[in-house]
């Protein structure tokens, strides 16, 4: 048997679903029903109208068995696109959001597209950083929700990033994460040179820095839960425990055990076992 969880971001009985599904409600915004077989053929066009997401889980988790959570940063931990934002603000927007989004369909090598869009902010200030904090960047709504479902349970979470250091950083003091890495770019003189500096923060250092950080609290990827939405987050979400694609690029939607195409953070907690 198959537990199917869904979950609204409004009160719901679900009363779409077919009629011989024993659905049993669990708040006014889940259910869960014992099922042999999912077909998300038929059912995906359902919680599509319905703005209903649903996942599948041969044994359902509990969200107190986990040990830590890494996250992404761009559109997952905050709304916006770092880079695509101080692009804006240097006046290059444009041609930097065209390569960007065609780095996170898998349409782009990710290395070569960072470089290409990096290399867009040489000569422009480093105070582009205290810009763009201060008059772009969002956090997700309803984060605050997650995050203090992770705190309940005493669970570590770090912010993994594709985008840069200091942004990172300001994002891991504001949202009490324990720790953040991402990629740096280098300054001379206050200035971006155009190029990068130290450890790429591509695809497969995501998933090394998740498993590192497991062996280091002596946990098994099991106890791991990741977040992301690009291209470049599917080896950190196929290497936790449960990879969850928060509004992701189509190319994600198969590598995540937890899809949110509808609901969000204020949701998340839901799809675990009460």
């Amino acid at each position: 048997m198959t537990t199917l969880v869904l979950v609204s971001r409004k009160e719901s009985d679900f009363g779409f679903l077919p009629s011989d599904w024993p659905v049993v409600q669990e708040t006014p915004q889940s259910a869960s029903v014992e099922v042999d077989d999912v077909d998300w053929a038929t059912l995906t066009p359902l919680l599509d109208h319905h703005a209903c997401d649903a996942a599948a889980f041969a044994v359902r988790p509990q969200l107190a068995d986990f040990k830590l959570v890494a996250m992404d940063m761009d559109a997952t931990t905050i709304e916006n696109e770092t880079l695509d934002e101080m692009a804006a603000i240097a006046g290059v927007g444009p041609q930097v959001k065209a390569v960007t989004e065609k780095a996170m369909r898998g349409e782009l090598d990710y290395e070569a597209s960072l470089r290409a869009r990096v290399a867009t902010m040489k000569g422009f200030s480093s105070s582009l950083y205290t810009d763009v904090i201060e008059q772009r960047l969002q956090v997700q709504p309803q984060i605050q929700t997650w995050l203090t479902a992770l705190d309940m349970h005493s669970i570590e979470r770090i912010l993994i990033s594709g985008g840069f250091q200091p942004v990172v950083d300001h994002f891991v003091e504001k949202l009490g994460f324990h720790a953040g890495f991402a990629n740096r770019m280098t300054i001379v003189d206050d200035r971006f040179t155009g190029d990068l500096e130290g450890d790429l923060v591509d695809s497969q250092y995501k998933a090394r820095r998740l498993m590192t950080r497991a062996t280091e609290l002596g946990i098994a990827l099991s106890q791991t839960i990741a977040i992301g939405d690009g291209a470049n987050d599917i080896p950190m979400l196929t290497a936790a425990g449960i990879g969850v694609g928060y509004h992701p690029k189509p190319a994600v939607i198969a590598h995540a055990d937890i899809v949110l195409r509808h609901t969000g953070y204020e949701t998340l907690s839901l799809f675990f076992k009460p």
